[in-house]
């Protein structure tokens, strides 16, 4: 249940949370349990936004004075409706929460305003817990993970992890949740006495939009195909027999093909994950190595050797024969699925040598329970993005326990995509630009084209400036 420390000019956020959960006490601010060590990070990584107003001014939180507060609930009543930025602690105990639940998240589902889920431990099927307009039954209800880009703390690679799970680093954990609310509120927040943007209903983005106002939301404008052609793809990955997935993305650097694979980890590959791993735990890149790909045993012990350091494994079972045996113990053994990237060299004639090599290795492995995710960046390297099939050229898609998905290469947006994209985000609604103004500013010839990294720029610039009457 949310509580109010003081009775605010203007309560600017609310955090909504269960007073059970502070029985689950933080390590990381002495006595405190995890709201109230929540709320001191929050306070202090506020205060830079708001100059001198007072935390408790703008946030409406408190652990010890609902009881005793004589006017609590219209208290708490003025501050759902007057709030800009709802953020919910989830846990079992919020969640089995009606006052949580059927009060205080409604009335925020109800006005539109962002939700940023913040997960402190961890919770099976959170997501799907079903987040309804009171007003609107017949309006299709929203699940809980579809806000804020499947809620906080993402770890440095962009996946959710609990905060309970951050393993002695609850520090951490706190300072990721704080730095991404700080990063939302200057996307829109602005301080109490600014002025407010003509055309736009409030400062924020609305619930579950939290992406327009980042450089992701742009990716969406014209990759639809390529995330309904890996859906499609993924099917046979869930099952007992596949286990690796070998994942190709194809483009420029202009692309941003970086935050198009996060993309693609969040929406596509994290739900079909099976029941008994916990996540997406990305590690770091696959060196590349050098060898002669005419001497398959050499290129053999170096992927192997490559794929060991990047899984942060002892190197010395490439040399004696006894990686696929380490390999299949150390995947069997983890909760979570490992995610190595691979960055083909540009120049170099060992890709289809070194691919085979590392895909064998893994088909020997026999894995029985892990899961392994390859994401084969093919950056900046014109002959093969435009090349088609090329997993069937080099022999990858023989392979039985491993499924490889390539996917087209990403594409520039056109006019057409924008239009699609315009209105299936509702950005005259969030943003007050019309499609007219849009496409009078970024395409003024209908042959015109932006690639991904340049449209999002532009969106931006256009976004910030202030809103007339467009031309």
């Amino acid at each position: 249940m949310a509580r109010l420390e003081r009775v605010s000019p203007r309560c600017r956020i609310f955090v909504s949370y269960a007073h059970l959960d502070e029985n689950k006490k933080s390590e990381a601010v002495a006595g405190c349990g995890y709201p109230r060590a929540f709320i001191k990070y929050l306070r202090v990584s506020l205060k830079p936004l708001f100059g001198q107003e007072r935390p408790e001014d703008y946030v409406f939180f408190d652990l010890n004075r609902l009881a005793s507060e004589p006017a609590w609930g219209p208290a708490i009543e003025k501050a759902l409706n007057e709030c800009e930025l709802f953020i919910f602690l989830v846990s079992v105990n919020s969640l089995d929460s009606t006052y949580c639940m059927q009060k205080e998240l409604s009335t925020a589902v109800k006005r539109g305003i962002p939700i940023i889920p913040v997960l402190l431990t961890p919770i099976d099927e959170w997501r799907e817990h079903v987040v309804a307009d009171p007003d609107h039954p017949g309006h299709p209800p929203r699940r809980l993970g579809d806000h804020h880009s499947g809620g906080l703390p993402k770890d440095g690679t962009g996946n959710l992890l609990p905060v309970s799970q951050w393993k002695h680093d609850e520090e951490l954990a706190w300072n990721s949740v704080c730095a991404d609310i700080v990063t939302f509120i200057k996307a829109g927040l602005k301080p109490a006495n600014a002025p407010r943007t003509q055309g736009v209903s409030h400062s924020f983005a609305p619930s579950g939009k939290a992406l327009v106002a980042s450089d992701l939301l742009p990716y969406f404008c014209d990759q639809g195909g390529l995330i309904s052609h890996c859906k499609m793809s993924l099917t046979p990955w869930g099952k007992d027999d596949r286990n690796t997935l070998f994942l190709f993305l194809k483009g420029g650097h202009e692309d941003g093909m970086d935050r198009f694979a996060r993309r693609m980890l969040r929406e596509v590959i994290q739900p079909r994950l099976p029941a008994h791993l916990s996540g997406l735990v990305p590690q770091r890149t696959l060196v590349w190595p050098h060898f002669n790909p005419r001497k398959r045993q050499e290129a053999e012990i170096q992927m192997a050797d490559a794929l060991l350091q990047a899984l942060g494994l002892p190197t010395e079972s490439a040399y004696d024969g006894r990686a696929a045996d380490v390999l299949r113990m150390h995947l069997d053994a983890r909760p979570d699925v490992p995610i190595v990237h691979l960055f083909l060299p540009e120049n170099a004639d060992s890709h289809k040598a070194g691919l085979l090599a590392l895909l064998d290795l893994i088909e020997s492995a026999g894995l029985l329970r892990g899961r392994l995710i390859l994401l084969l960046f093919i950056q900046d390297i014109a002959p093969l993005i435009t090349r088609p099939n090329l997993a069937s050229a080099w022999g990858l898609n023989k392979l039985k326990r491993s499924v490889v998905v390539e996917p087209p290469a990403l594409g520039p947006v056109t006019g057409s995509d924008v239009k699609q994209w315009h209105e299936t985000q509702e950005i005259e609604q969030h943003f007050g630009i019309r499609l007219s103004e849009l496409k009078a500013r970024l395409f003024p010839d209908p042959a015109h084209t932006h690639r991904l990294r340049s449209f999002a720029e532009h969106f931006e610039r256009l976004r910030a400036q202030p809103r007339g009457d467009p031309p």
